[in-house]
């Protein structure tokens, strides 16, 4: 994140769950003008327990937190669980930062 060469992202089913992560993230994003991050999460991860349950709303404050920093951010709820559509959620991914560094 911090690294000025990088200018795009994709995180597919990150563990934005971890605690202190999205007050770490509040506290240290840098400026993300220009840049793009990709998140991708299933529908079906919030229903794994803890810590997993708040995954969801754990990626749109991730999201919102890199978007007040000037990233541009797109958040994708996909179906199935962690494990699941992982070909076709990678491909998204991809394609994501395909057309953001076209």
């Amino acid at each position: 994140m911090r690294e000025p060469r990088l200018a795009a992202c994709a995180c597919l089913s990150g563990s934005v769950w971890y605690e202190g992560w999205i007050d770490w993230l509040r506290e240290n994003a840098p400026d993300c003008t220009g840049r793009h991050a990709y998140f991708s999460v299933g529908k079906k991860e919030k229903r794994a327990g803890l810590p997993f349950r708040h995954v969801e709303e754990d990626l749109a404050a991730c999201a919102d937190i890199l978007r007040a920093h000037g990233c541009r951010v797109d958040v994708a709820l996909g179906p199935g669980s962690h494990m699941q559509h992982v070909t076709e959620r990678l491909s998204a991914g991809l394609a994501a930062l395909d057309a953001f560094l076209a």
